[in-house]
């Protein structure tokens, strides 16, 4: 009994002199090495309501969709981003949103961004409900607005499993599962989101690493261009002026 307890507590001063940025190798090891995320020039998935492209090494289109067309979306490229909405209102977007836009939609290796993006990282402890390594991440943003996220990284696979976002409009915490190995990299194709006492499940599909994408996606916007309806093979056929 003596040396069982003497092993748990060997192994708990073990756990616990763990570290953020040694968390984090381990987790980006075991989606598939750093070697093969910084291969990876463009990606895109969409879910039901959502399309997703990125490209090396910070530009982003988001386009939400509504009908079988797009109601609306955004551009990001670095530090500016721009929101176009359906009655062809443009607004840029503020710092917290571009950075809450990235932190949601980065697919691979989500903690990679935090070193992009020189944000505040830090070990919490163990959650024992999760068996999860807790991993604190702060943007650091300029002015009273900023945003937190805490990051379950689970003991066993380093898998993240569980993500809390608190924002300036409060809590909101999303489960990562159906890992799934594309292009050497383990990605999450289900996504729970929950909310305000609201839930909702995303089940990303068309997942597609280091493909062709025009430039053109990630251009400024301008007011009286168009975009338009959408088929499920991600070719416009159809464009509405704005």
């Amino acid at each position: 009994m003596k040396y069982l307890f003497f092993l748990l507590i060997i192994f708990t001063s073990v756990v616990n002199a763990q570290t953020a940025q040694g968390i984090i190798a381990k987790h980006i090891k075991a989606i598939g090495g750093k070697e093969k995320i910084d291969a990876v020039t463009t990606f895109q998935f969409q879910t039901e309501a959502q399309r997703i492209y990125y490209k090396k090494p910070d530009s982003w289109r988001i386009e939400h969709i509504e009908d079988g067309k797009i109601d609306q979306f955004s551009v990001i490229k670095g530090e500016a981003g721009w929101v176009v909405f359906g009655n062809g209102n443009i607004q840029r977007k503020e710092p917290f949103a571009i950075i809450s836009d990235k932190f949601d939609n980065y697919l691979l290796g989500y903690l990679l961004i935090a070193d992009q993006l020189k944000c505040k990282v830090k070990y919490l402890g163990i959650d024992e409900v999760t068996k999860a390594f807790k991993i604190e991440v702060n943007p650091q943003l300029v002015g009273t607005l900023k945003i937190y996220y805490t990051y379950y990284i689970d003991m066993a696979s380093y898998m993240i499993i569980k993500v809390e976002e608190d924002g300036i409009v409060g809590m909101s915490t999303y489960f990562y599962e159906d890992y799934t190995t594309i292009a050497g990299i383990k990605i999450p194709l289900k996504v729970i989101e929950k909310n305000f006492n609201e839930t909702r499940e995303y089940l990303r599909t068309n997942v597609k690493i280091n493909i062709p994408i025009n430039n053109k996606q990630f251009e400024k916007p301008v007011a009286g261009k168009t975009f338009g309806f959408v088929n499920e093979n991600d070719d416009i056929i159809k464009n509405s002026v704005l």
